[in-house]
């Protein structure tokens, strides 16, 4: 069962990579220029002696175009003779200072012929990489070509005559410039050699390394800057039977202010004879978070199922992997911040109890307030002062923790800048806090609103006490009156299109245990169209092929603006499965998540999702998490253990019987069939007449309301947005690389 455990791990997994962020460049009147990229021969000397880098070439005819988001487009090749042999091939855009890209390729024919590319492959949706004139900063590759060393979507085209793509550009995101010259860092950084692999033939994943020794492996630390050679090393007990992965990792929370310019000299050395590195295979280095880690890869190393700067059979037998490497780290240009024009969601955030019972009887989420709390918050705006207080009914018999908040799309974009004055009153007397206890603000989620910002002035039973439990002993109005002074980083030009409200959408439940029994979303391998997999239930694989394991699950189609439900039912999570707890020792999932075909759009937008196990509510989410790494679809993540941008879950016993997820969509414009009031008005009275009858048929839905659930988290200041390791493309385990 162990093989079958691993075969499952090996065919359900992804690699995710982040791109570094460029300076601006604006688009053409007529959108971004696009080509189809080639190399390949004309004839069999195999002397590399035809292609097309966007350049006109003897014998190839280029097809071209300019792009804008929600454009369709038509690029492509046509040779005098036919294709002897195919190096590479990949469409192209170029564009200077993209952050975010998002596009569909709908058709690819050779000699007019539709081929089905397998867009499964490849560690990102699209990357810079220079192409003839264009540099590695103005020349970004998409998904669906050909790479004799790398991804072949599609098999090589030998032997035709015309290719032809057909691409629709979605939505393109812009940085603004900076307003100065990359620099040189100074900073120290530690780092270390990331690995996974097996010491012996069981081929069980039995050796891995994120900065932690164990009995198999020896690593070690070291500082990493600018100029400066470092050498790191792991050391293995015994020989290495089989190496998943392994490369140079340096940890920062702060890799998307490295600037392109960024370069490492590396050399690797393997029981101390030096072994050639392939620096063609991939990128020189790029953002990835590795075990607890957030930070940067760096080339030079292997992995099973993506980049391999070095072959596997380098390492096998050895006991020492070592490497050279010298950086040249250049910080990105500080971009001015400007001052706020945004409105923001204001509110006292408050945990405590009501009566002597200590069972944290009273709260105020954001949203909803325990009985005997009265809430007022505030729509505000940078340089207006506000308002926001609580009233008890009864004086509190202990506060845990308060604190003024803003609810904010992404903290990420909050300059440092950014600053609040803060008055703090209790029953109307102005109380004096102590400014130099903590920040003055910083990110944090807040009860109801995951994406959120804390301001100075509040308690914390487990931290930061501006204000101490003797100032709020018998109050009965706790008020902050605030100056905010909010500044944000230069803006994106974002282009958005509209998604089609003529359209039915859909949604499916999600799920990954320890124990890899899972349900992948839909557009996965192993999902909706895979004919081999019964889609309706759980399952496992062994070998190659999918074992149903039961359970039913209920989709839901969407179509107009309400609340929405999938499920799965029937399924014993408490059980074992080989020998083995089901959720494991730690009762968890390794992924519950909803995957939709909803458009990455800002024009819908999922909010008020609410988690029900066992017909149990645990959690409820205002604004959740939309993976980053899905550029297509919207997946919501409610629990994925290796992204570090999830809040904790609170607790939850494993579900014996069902597992629900409910969610509001909003964008479409009219309601949902059945959230309108014409269907009850119709049911009640058969005799409303037509004018009545749309009226009520133009009522929004109530939507749904948040609960009153509050986590007690402390978490640190969220200083970048940092894309995680994602398993399996949602549903599907990955060693970790």
């Amino acid at each position: 069962m162990k093989m079958k455990k691993l075969l499952a791990v090996l065919l359900c997994l992804s690699m995710v990579v982040s791109l570094c962020v460029f300076s601006a460049s604006a688009a053409e009147d007529d959108g971004y220029y696009m080509f189809l990229a080639y190399g390949g021969d004309k004839d069999a000397s195999g002397d590399w002696g035809w292609g097309y880098t966007g350049t006109d070439v003897d014998g190839i005819t280029a097809t071209t175009a300019y792009a804008s988001a929600g454009d369709t487009v038509t690029i492509g090749l046509t040779f005098d003779t036919p294709v002897v042999y195919t190096w590479y091939m990949a469409p192209v855009i170029v564009a200077e200072g993209v952050t975010a890209l998002e596009y569909t390729i709908d058709s690819i024919t050779l000699d007019g012929a539709e081929v089905t590319p397998d867009l499964t492959l490849g560690d990102s949706e699209w990357w810079y990489e220079g192409t003839g004139d264009y540099t590695s900063t103005q020349s970004i590759r998409l998904k669906g070509g050909y790479n004799e060393w790398a991804d072949a979507y599609i098999a090589s085209p030998e032997g035709v005559s015309e290719i032809v793509y057909t691409i629709t550009i979605t939505s393109i995101t812009v940085s603004a410039s900076a307003s100065s010259e990359p620099t040189l860092s100074t900073e120290v950084y530690q780092g270390f050699i990331a690995y996974g692999g097996d010491l012996a033939e069981e081929n069980d994943w039995g050796v891995q390394y994120y900065g932690e020794d164990s009995d198999a492996v020896t690593g070690e630390w070291v500082d990493f800057q600018s100029g400066e050679t470092t050498t790191v090393s792991l050391t293995f007990t015994t020989p290495i039977v089989n190496a998943w992965f392994f490369a140079p990792f340096i940890v920062t929370d702060d890799a998307s202010s490295f600037d392109s310019s960024t370069s490492f000299e590396v050399k690797c050395y393997v029981d101390g004879v030096e072994v050639e590195i392939d620096f063609s295979a991939g990128d020189n280095w790029w953002e990835e978070a590795t075990g607890d880690y957030n930070g940067i890869r760096i080339a030079g190393g292997y992995n099973e199922w993506g980049t391999q700067y070095i072959s596997d059979e380098a390492v096998i037998g050895a006991t020492t992997i070592t490497y050279e490497i010298t950086p040249t780290i250049y910080i990105a240009g500080a971009a001015e911040a400007q001052e706020s024009t945004d409105e923001y969601y204001a509110y006292i955030v408050y945990g405590g109890d009501k009566d002597a019972s200590g069972d944290w009887a009273a709260s105020f989420d954001g949203g909803t307030a325990s009985d005997g709390i009265t809430a007022t918050t505030a729509t505000i705006k940078s340089g207006e002062s506000f308002e926001i207080a609580l009233t008890f009914d009864t004086a509190p018999v202990y506060v845990w923790y308060v604190s003024p908040v803003i609810a904010v799309d992404d903290p990420s974009v909050i300059d440092a800048s950014t600053y609040f004055e803060v008055e703090v009153y209790i029953d109307g007397e102005l109380v004096e806090y102590d400014a130099a206890a903590g920040d003055n603000w910083w990110a944090e989620s807040s009860g109801a609103y995951s994406n959120a910002i804390r301001i100075a002035g509040g308690y914390n039973e487990w931290g930061t006490q501006y204000i101490s439990q003797d100032d709020m002993a018998e109050m009965t109005e706790l008020k902050y009156i605030i100056t905010p002074h909010i500044y944000v980083g230069a803006t994106e030009e974002t282009v958005d299109v509209p998604f089609d409200t003529t359209q039915t959408y859909h949604a499916y439940l999600g799920v990954q245990t320890p124990t890899w029994i899972f349900r992948n979303a839909w557009y996965d391998s192993y999902g909706l169209d895979d004919e081999a997999v019964d889609f309706s239930q759980l399952g496992y694989v062994d070998g190659s092929t999918w074992v149903a394991q039961g359970g039913t699950f209920t989709d839901t189609e969407i179509y107009g603006d309400g609340t929405y439900s999938v499920t799965l039912e029937g399924f014993d999570f408490s059980g074992t499965f080989d020998g083995e707890a089901i959720l494991g020792s730690d009762v968890a999932f390794n992924l519950l998540f909803v995957s939709t075909d909803l458009p990455k759009s800002d024009s819908v937008t999922i909010s008020d999702v609410v988690l029900i196990m066992d017909g149990k509510t645990i959690t409820t989410i205002a604004t959740p998490t939309i993976d980053p790494d899905q550029t297509e679809y919207q997946t919501v993540q409610l629990i994925n253990i290796w992204s570090s941008a999830l809040d904790e879950m609170p607790y939850y016993a494993a579900p014996t019987t069902s597992i629900e997820i409910q969610f509001t969509v909003s964008g479409f414009g009219f309601d949902k069939e059945g959230d309108s009031t014409t269907d009850e008005t119709e049911a009640t009275d058969a005799a409303t007449d037509a004018t009545d009858a749309a009226d009520d048929t133009d009522s929004s839905s109530g939507g749904l309301s948040t609960g009153a659930i509050v986590a007690i988290v402390i978490v640190a200041v969220v200083a970048v947005v940092v894309i995680a390791v994602v398993c399996g493309k949602m549903a599907s385990k990955k060693k970790e690389n």
